[in-house]
Order: C-alpha cells, then structure tokens, then sequence
C-alpha cells in the first residue's frame, strides 16, 4: 500500500476505534513521545473532529514535556501551519495537563476520554498510571502510533501482542491484558535499516553511540554499520549502549 493510501487508511481506523471506545463509554489510550508524535497526533484528532459540534470527548494530553512543547509551537510555526496549529491548540476539547495531582484525577475518573501520553514505548511517564487501570477494562483502547518494539522486553510489545501476553507485569504490578488495541504503523517515523545504515556510516565523527532498541538489533546494526563505515574509508567507533553507561564527550 503506498504512504499516502496507508496514511488515510489509518486515519480512518483511528476515527472508527475512537468512535468504538465512545460508543462503549471507555478511554482511549494513546501513548504518545512528545515531541512532534503528540502534535500530530492532536492535529488528525481536530481534523476528523474540530468542526463537528456534536464531539464532545475530552482530549487529555498529559504529559509535562508533551504540554511544554506543544506550547512553544506557535512561536516555531508560521503561515498556514501556524494557523493550523492556533486553531488545534485553541481546540476547547483539548486539555494540557501538566501537574501530577491532576493527572491522578484524571486516571481515576471514568468518563468517556481520549489521553495522549508519554512515553511511546511504555517505559516510563505517566501513561503508566493509566494502562495499570484500563488494561483491564475491555471497553477501553490501547492505540499505538508507529513502532513498538520487537520483543517481549517491551513493555509496548507485549500490550500490542495480548494473545500471547494476557497478563503483563506493570510497574512490579501484574495486570489483565484485556484492553483492545491497534497500531497506526503509518505515523512511525523510524527510518528503515538501510536508511539507517547509509546515514551513518556518512558522518562526521568520533564515534557513534547506538542508544535505542534491544541488545540483539543493536549488535546486528553494529556490525552493519562498522562495514559501511569501513567501505566509506571512515574510520570512527560505533559503541552499543547498556544501562548505565557514561559517555565521555
């Protein structure tokens, strides 16, 4: 399926999930990474719903971060991006939530509810508080926005693949894994492996430190990556991150 027709096929997937977890009376979980997936995500959530008088379902997006830089958008945009984005951030459905206390009240209420919150993969943040309360209600909605990760060690991964993972250990907690969820793979903004491979073994540098994914895919991008680099008559290092390593710059 090309980019553009994947893009409006998920459109209108999330349309209908949002329109299904309404429906049910449930919240609608998008975790979210801040930085530009947040906004955008808010921006198709106006454009399926700003101009219908009728949506009347808050949209939390609760999450420091994502609040701050959502902020700062409209002294970063300009022309018709700008005027699109006034109108998202001015959106009355739309509530910034940026003080914990009022994020716990807001987990512990039971309206109808769209939240978009970090972090994307699961790992930490505050959407935490909200999937160790609504995995368990299966009228409520897990919606990832692009990739999850690749094996079980993701918190992410495992929400994703319920069949195989109906019950998942959250913040030491055990919890049912019987939410409904569905993945928009159109919004990920990874760049595929080759793409990846060709960017950096063309830099200029002392060394490159791989920081994301698991042991296994940053060892085979490792070794990928020391070729291409070698074949470019570079010669710098690629180091693979682990928890708790301090790189001297």
């Amino acid at each position: 399926m090309k980019p553009a027709k994947k893009r409006n096929f998920d459109v209108k997937h999330l349309e209908s999930a949002i329109n299904t977890v309404i429906e049910r009376k449930g919240t609608a979980i998008l975790p979210c990474f801040s930085f530009s997936r947040t906004q955008e995500l808010l921006t198709t959530l106006y454009d399926i719903y700003g101009n219908n008088a009728d949506f009347k379902t808050p949209i939390f997006v609760d999450s420091k971060l994502s609040c701050d830089i959502s902020h700062l958008y409209p002294h970063l945009l300009c022309g018709k991006e700008s005027e699109q984005w006034d109108k998202v951030h001015q959106w009355t459905n739309v509530h910034f939530i940026e003080e914990k206390e009022e994020s716990k009240q807001i987990i512990k209420s039971d309206i109808p509810k769209i939240v978009i919150s970090s972090s994307g993969f699961c790992t930490n943040g505050r959407v935490i508080g909200y999937l160790k309360k609504y995995l368990t209600d299966q009228n409520s909605m897990i919606i990832f926005s692009g990739y999850v990760g690749d094996n079980p060690s993701y918190l992410s991964y495992r929400i994703k693949n319920y069949r195989e993972h109906k019950t998942i250990k959250v913040n030491g907690e055990m919890i049912q894994n019987r939410a409904d969820c569905i993945s928009l793979s159109s919004f990920s903004s990874h760049a595929g492996f080759n793409d990846l491979i060709k960017y950096g073994s063309s830099l200029n540098t002392n060394k490159l430190v791989l920081v994301h994914g698991s042991k296994e895919a940053k060892q085979c991008l490792s070794e990928a990556l020391e070729k291409a680099i070698s074949q470019n008559n570079k010669t710098y290092k690629v180091i693979e991150s682990h928890k708790d390593m301090v790189i001297r710059l």
